[in-house]
């Protein structure tokens, strides 16, 4: 397979995957940016910033407003470490509980183990891409 077939079969899965998360509510916070970061601290429990940076493919600037803005409605705890530069964004109570809620919200039927297995396989291609 040359890069050209593996760059159309990428494109054609991140086509579906948007399809597929259409199952967003109507306000459309099911998967925001804010959710993302939330659920990568919910899976890691604590991350550096610049871990969340290479995580969302986003700038420096906004993970600052995300981070401001999971802090101001609790759901995230920043620490600073033995220099004030260097931080450590860490999920907490209120935090996991949003998460967790979201995640109940979404029904997927008819997902068969083959389907799953699949989907791991997947996951553990691109994020070790």
């Amino acid at each position: 397979m040359n890069n050209l077939d593996l760059l159309k079969k990428l494109i054609r899965l991140r086509i579906a995957t948007r399809r597929v998360c259409c199952f967003e509510d109507k306000e459309k916070k099911l998967i925001s940016l804010k959710t993302k970061m939330l659920f990568l601290l919910y899976l890691n429990d604590e991350m550096k910033p610049y871990q969340l940076i290479d995580r969302l493919k986003v700038s420096k600037p906004n993970l600052t407003v995300l981070g401001h803005e999971l802090l101001k409605e609790g759901l995230i705890e920043k620490t600073a470490l033995s220099d004030k530069r260097n931080i450590i964004y860490k999920i907490n109570n209120k935090g996991r509980l949003n998460i967790e809620e979201k995640l109940n919200k979404v029904d997927i039927e008819g997902v068969d183990i083959d389907t799953n297995q699949a989907l791991d396989k997947v996951l553990d291609f691109l994020e070790n891409m």
